[in-house]
């Protein structure tokens, strides 16, 4: 049981790590992103998306073992936005 829980943990400081890279990337290079996914003249909408990533990974890093499902479901839904 305490080897799932480490194996949980680590893939969540993994996932968190993604987002806050994810987000630094959707911040500083909205437009490059844009055309990578293709869309176009949304550069805001991907500056806020990287905004709202960066949050959840600091979040996900940040929170208590007992927190850290809250930050998974946050980052859930904004994924399905």
């Amino acid at each position: 049981m305490q080897q799932d829980t480490r194996s949980l943990d680590a893939m969540a400081d993994a996932l968190g790590w993604v987002s806050i890279g994810l987000g630094a990337l959707q911040m500083a290079a909205p437009h490059a992103v844009a055309r990578r996914i293709g869309l176009k003249d949304h550069d805001t909408m991907l500056q806020a998306c990287g905004v709202r990533e960066m949050v959840t990974g600091i979040g996900l890093l940040a929170a208590d073992p007992g927190q850290r499902p809250l930050w998974l479901w946050g980052r859930v839904a904004g994924d399905v936005m």
